[in-house]
């Protein structure tokens, strides 16, 4: 009487991570009695730039875990273990509507920000600090990112200026500058304190005028005082003649 010996192999992928050390080996689990065996899971855990590591599935695309560093996994057949990872908040990049955009007011658009995220963490969004009322926008999901549409009756509530919008996560904030305009064709004006009053500044256009008064001032009083002196000698010449 004979029986077959069978072994099945654990294997690891770290699925777009990467080990400090040693990557772990694919491990034997014979098969003693019955058709499955259990094995031990490798204490050896990966590490991911941006992201945080959740434990092992046996799909790829797993967003949550089946099994822990450590654990045991009962195996029926030969199985390769995937690190399931968790993108940090700091790698929520705003893709569409970050840093530079300028909204004009005068477009009656509403503004469309994307962001990579999932959209069951996103939790608020802020405008200069100041919460936006969730009437005033909606938010959708597109595939890894999260679409945020905020209201154009409520972007012209906005001063004219630069402005922060901040997106907040269950695990983070990530926030960029936005500009708002009149309209789409100017840019921005900042008015420019530097070049001082009629009163105390120079070479504006409101001094213009006081510029040539200096100028033409003593010119005017000149003139009165040649003609001053002319008449007096006319005056003498009559009485001496």
């Amino acid at each position: 009487m004979w029986k077959e010996n069978v072994t099945y192999i654990l294997s690891y992928d770290a699925n777009g991570g990467s080990y400090s050390g040693t990557s772990p080996r694919p491990s034997e689990c014979p098969v003693t009695s019955g058709t499955s065996c259990s094995a031990q899971i490798t204490s050896t855990v990966p590490y991911r730039d941006g992201y945080t590591f959740l434990g092992w599935a046996r799909s790829s695309s797993a967003t949550s875990a089946q099994y822990q560093s450590g654990g045991n996994i009962t195996l029926e057949d030969n199985v390769t273990l995937y690190a399931v990872w968790k993108e940090n908040a700091g790698n929520h990049e705003i893709v569409d509507g970050g840093d530079g955009i300028k909204y004009a007011l005068d477009s009656d658009e509403p503004l469309v920000i994307k962001v990579k995220g999932d959209l069951s963490e996103f939790s608020e969004l802020k405008i200069d600090g100041v919460v936006v009322p969730s009437d005033k926008y909606t938010k959708t999901s597109e595939g890894e990112l999260v679409v945020i549409t905020i209201d154009p009756d409520f972007l012209k509530t906005l001063p004219v200026g630069e402005h922060s919008i901040t997106l907040a996560w269950t695990d983070g904030e990530t926030t960029a500058k936005f500009t708002v305009a009149e309209t789409s064709g100017n840019d921005v004006e900042v008015p420019n304190t530097s070049a001082g009053t009629p009163e105390t500044g120079t070479n504006t256009g409101n001094n213009i005028g006081g510029g040539i008064a200096v100028v033409v001032l003593p010119i005017m009083l000149a003139g009165l005082a040649t003609f001053a002196y002319r008449r007096n000698i006319n005056k003498a010449h009559r009485k001496f003649d």
